[in-house]
């Protein structure tokens, strides 16, 4: 069996959604202090690749410590849908188009090669998946989305308005999990479109 890390590291430069404070560590005891070494990390809940559950968007909604594990784990398909600058919002066409076919219970992982801007100011310019994708993803029985890119909501900057996280209704709602800003890992170990027998 093979396991392939998807996390970006954790520390203080690690991606924060605008607006929130940066990853804070403190080194509170040292080995020549105090015999061992210790530190306090202040962290937001949604800094790099993490988890969103049902609760981000309701009250009623599921937390993390509510998700069984294995709803985190079991098969995949890897799709490969490339973007170029600037991005664009990923749709109905081209889910439908991507192989291999998604089954029920699958996850969905999309890379489409923005995480090679992970830590640059452009990272937040990004792909984003159309309400319309998204409704198409939990119709065919998708159990988790995860991307490359840092949520799947059309960035304000690109239509002029603050997001109203319709795309995390349409999944977190009806149980579709989704997993953010995965790594570039997957994009260069899958260089095809490809399924996976087991995914966490």
């Amino acid at each position: 069996i093979r396991l392939l890390d998807l996390t970006h590291p954790l520390g203080a430069d690690a991606n924060v959604p605008p607006g929130l404070p940066q990853p804070y560590v403190d080194t509170v005891r040292t080995m020549a202090s105090h015999g061992r070494n210790s530190s306090v990390m202040t962290v937001p809940a949604h800094t790099g690749t993490h988890l969103d559950a049902p609760w981000h968007v309701s009250d009623d909604g599921q937390d993390i410590a509510s998700i069984e594990l294995d709803r985190l784990i079991g098969p995949a398909v890897v799709w490969h849908i490339p973007q170029g600058d600037p991005p664009s919002g990923i749709g109905t066409a081209e889910l439908a188009a991507a192989r291999p076919a998604v089954r029920p219970g699958d996850a969905v992982l999309l890379s489409t090669g923005w995480a090679r801007k992970y830590g640059t100011p452009a990272y937040h310019q990004r792909p984003w998946l159309t309400v319309e994708g998204a409704i198409w993803l939990r119709e065919h029985g998708v159990r988790l989305v995860g991307m490359d890119f840092a949520n799947p909501e059309q960035p304000p900057s690109q239509h002029q308005m603050s997001m109203d996280f319709r795309d995390h209704h349409e999944l977190l709602d009806h149980g579709v999990l989704i997993v953010d800003r995965k790594s570039t890992r997957l994009n260069s170990s899958h260089s095809q479109q490809s399924r996976m027998p087991s995914s966490a």
